[in-house]
């Protein structure tokens, strides 16, 4: 299964509501940090650390696979 990587102002929430790193406070975050993890091991993917701006929570280190993207950031050029 493929990851999905963000990219900082992605909007995100939780994938798993009910698993040992979810909060009912963790709505919808924004990424405002990230860090690329290289997969240890011959079955792992790489993944991202990804620091998050909770709105109801505050800021929290978690990986990508534990996001779901709400909506991209917009890129202005």
């Amino acid at each position: 299964m493929k990851n999905t990587f963000f990219k900082i102002g992605d909007l995100v929430e939780q994938k798993h509501l009910y698993d040992a790193h979810s909060s009912p406070y963790k709505t919808v975050g924004i990424v405002t940090k990230i860090r690329r993890l290289k997969a240890n091991d011959v079955e792992a993917t790489d993944c991202q650390a990804v620091q998050v701006l909770w709105a109801e929570y505050g800021k929290f280190w978690t990986t990508s696979p534990r996001l779901k993207k709400v909506a991209s950031a917009e890129v202005n050029a």
